[in-house]
């Protein structure tokens, strides 16, 4: 689980600054089409991947504050070595990142469908 860390965003205006997204209107209407269509959905899942440098964060960080204002809770993933990492560890990480976001006072609480079977009952690989 080196290869790989998982956290819970902060809201926005927390993070510090954020440069400029430049050339990415087509991206940052899809994301935000896939963020509103969450509501009608049963739920959406967007995996941004590339080369390090082009803007992953950037873009993530955009659609944050929407996402935010909707009621939405935030959790975001690194993989740094797909190949590296061991199978199911980034969903481990998210699982111990959404369990302790929920102890603090804004958190969403996690949904009861989730708690007992999903979340809170897998610590290792092995339960998956």
């Amino acid at each position: 689980m080196d290869a790989m860390r998982s956290e819970t965003l902060p809201a926005p205006g927390t993070m510090g600054p954020t440069p400029p997204l430049v050339g990415r209107t087509v991206e940052r209407v899809l994301l935000r089409e896939h963020l509103a269509a969450a509501d009608t959905d049963h739920g959406r899942f967007v995996m941004i991947g590339g080369e390090a440098g082009i803007g992953k964060t950037t873009i993530t960080r955009d659609l944050i504050a929407p996402a935010h204002a909707s009621g939405y809770a935030v959790l975001t993933g690194h993989c740094y070595d797909l190949m590296a990492a061991a199978p199911y560890s980034l969903w481990l990480d998210f699982a111990a990142r959404y369990r302790q976001a929920t102890v603090a006072e804004d958190a969403h609480p996690i949904p009861s469908a989730l708690s007992s079977h999903t979340l809170q009952g897998f610590t290792s690989q092995a339960e998956l």
